[in-house]
């Protein structure tokens, strides 16, 4: 990495490698051993290390004693784990996340069961605990890592109306608030979804045509995410109390939305009025070229519409992407070497999603110097690599997704 000039390395801790049983006494001595030679060695190439503390891995443990993360028992115990990672790797490491896509673990492997621990219809309990349990490690991390800065990463594909029909327009606002803004929300404003006002046919957030940026103003109101159950007074305190420090932004396609009477939304499971489509468009076409994996689309136009609703949207004193990526078609087919390694394709996708981060920063205020960046993923144990550095607020860092071959969560080396 050293010789790719690589400046900062994203990685996440594995919680049963440093506690199997998930709480309880000394860490495993071995797990800790493992990630304090790692910092040491990035730290002495000159490389930061960002480190996330939850990327899927419950200790089986906790699922069988009280059922992981649909229960409120995880929060205390998340927390202890948290305030050991910090206490252990904090003075030398700064940068952290807490959860990685809660979205993704809460709502397909306790609402759908489509991931582990393929559970259904324990998602929105699972949702709120995740938020609760970085309230109850910000706390910590606060004591422990007071040079730090804490956030959560958050994924989200970007929902593009239909049309310019207000009811396809609508339907793409919330598609977004039961996709980003679901965890958005709560983490930066205490609450469940803070939905936009629909008067008129306003858009809800600042839509893209290709690079034609038409942000609309919208004004918020409080609205409960369908199936969740409302955070007290107490939670919503301690949830404002743990804001985090920047925006950690997972991004990578997007879908056009269009309004569907009784359609349900196949992330989360919910009645939400509206379908989404890739592979067809209005004009027949798809969305963008298809990756190798079947849900990513190359849209780097929506990267930017991306950036441009997180900055009006939450107004993040930073905004870091923690990854960005793609899945090369014709891969798993046996392209012939010489393609792999040119990697054409690959490039390309980073190439006009970089652009379209310049065009962020240059033109629409969401950076006004160009930044730099960096990156990774990880699936049981890859890393980051970092390609970009930071320079100013609020885009300063961007993280490409993978530096090495991902193992996918559910998928290993296949690309679905």
């Amino acid at each position: 990495m050293r010789s790719l000039n690589v400046t900062r390395f994203r990685f996440s801790l594995a919680w049963p490698r440093l506690f199997p049983a998930g709480r309880g006494g000394a860490p495993n001595a071995d797990g800790v051993l493992f990630y304090s030679t790692l910092i040491d060695a990035l730290l002495a190439a000159g490389i930061e290390p960002w480190v996330t503390l939850y990327h899927w891995d419950l200790p089986q443990a906790l699922q069988d004693e009280y059922g992981g993360w649909a229960s409120e028992r995880v929060v205390a115990d998340f927390r202890a784990y948290a305030a050991a990672a910090f206490a252990l790797f904090g003075t030398r490491v700064a940068r952290w996340t807490t959860l990685n896509e809660p979205w993704v673990f809460t709502m397909q492997g306790y609402q759908l069961g489509t991931h582990a621990p393929g559970l259904k219809g324990q998602g929105w309990a699972a949702a709120k605990n995740a938020v609760l349990a970085h309230a109850a490690a910000a706390s910590e991390f606060r004591a422990l890592v007071p040079h730090g800065r804490l956030s959560v990463n958050i994924n989200g594909d970007w929902a593009q109306p239909w049309s310019s029909d207000a009811d396809d327009v609508v339907a793409a606002g919330r598609a977004l608030d039961l996709g980003l803004h679901l965890f958005g929300d709560p983490l930066f404003f205490g609450q469940w979804v803070r939905e936009q006002e629909r008067e008129g046919g306003g858009v809800v957030a600042a839509q893209c045509s290709g690079s034609d940026l038409s942000p609309s103003p919208s004004q918020p109101r409080t609205a409960l995410a369908a199936g969740a159950t409302p955070f007290t007074a107490a939670e919503s305190a301690a949830l404002l109390a743990a804001t985090p420090d920047h925006f950690a932004l997972n991004f990578y396609t997007a879908a056009y939305v269009r309004a569907a009477p009784g359609g349900v939304d196949g992330g989360t499971g919910a009645v939400a009025g509206f379908e989404r489509a890739q592979a067809s468009g209005p004009d027949g076409a798809p969305i963008g070229p298809r990756a190798a994996s079947t849900w990513l689309y190359k849209t780097p136009w929506a990267f930017r519409a991306m950036l441009n609703h997180v900055h009006a949207r939450y107004g993040a004193p930073e905004i870091v992407v923690t990854e960005n990526g793609c899945s090369a078609p014709g891969e798993r087919a046996g392209a012939p070497k010489a393609a792999a390694v040119a990697d054409d394709w690959r490039v390309d996708y980073y190439a006009s999603y970089l652009r379209e981060a310049a065009a962020a920063v240059r033109q629409d205020g969401v950076v006004r110097r160009r930044a730099g960046a960096g990156a990774r993923r990880r699936g049981a144990s890859a890393s980051h690599l970092f390609f970009f550095s930071p320079l100013h607020q609020p885009l300063t860092t961007y993280f490409a997704w993978s530096l090495l071959d991902n193992f996918e969560w559910a998928d290993g080396y296949d690309a679905l």
